[in-house]
């Protein structure tokens, strides 16, 4: 149970960080637009 929890934040860490930087992207993007 522990191993598949500790396999959850393995996956979902990083997938939260490219989410993360995405919506970075995007505000910073409309700030130079705007």
């Amino acid at each position: 149970m522990k191993k598949l929890f500790i396999l959850l934040l393995l996956i979902l860490l990083p997938l939260h960080g490219v989410i993360f930087a995405k919506e970075k992207l995007v505000i910073s993007t409309w700030g130079y637009n705007g």
